[in-house]
């Protein structure tokens, strides 16, 4: 249920492809700019996912149809689920169109597709 919720937060329902991979760790530091800018870390990669007074356009790479939005509201629900999976110290794996897990302020990668929060 938790994998389908965030699916449905970032809209997209496509199967993973070949070319992707899976980025997994524990859910660690989760960071709010002043600008609200909402950062969180999982193993070993760091990005920003959000905004939860703004909507913000991403990029998911090719393979999940370029850029979409983020609203306040699927923020919100995105913060609430990664701060649940932090305080139960459960891990996220987070499927990106991509080759690699290092993330530079999300601008030099791709958005994740979904994220799969783990039992």
């Amino acid at each position: 249920m938790k994998r389908l919720f965030a699916l449905l937060v970032i809209g997209a329902l496509a199967a993973s492809p070949a070319s992707a991979i899976v980025c997994q760790g524990l859910v660690g530091k989760i960071t709010m700019e002043p600008n609200g800018d909402t950062y969180v870390g999982w193993g070993t990669s760091y990005t920003r996912i959000c905004n939860p007074g703004q909507s913000v356009n991403v990029n998911r790479g090719p393979t999940y149809g370029g850029g979409t939005t983020i609203t306040p509201a699927g923020c919100a629900a995105l913060v609430s689920l990664f701060m649940t999976a932090r305080a139960t110290g459960k891990q996220v794996a987070v499927h990106v169109d991509q080759s690699s897990c290092v993330f530079v302020d999300n601008y030099n990668n791709p958005y994740p597709y979904y994220f799969d929060f783990l039992p």
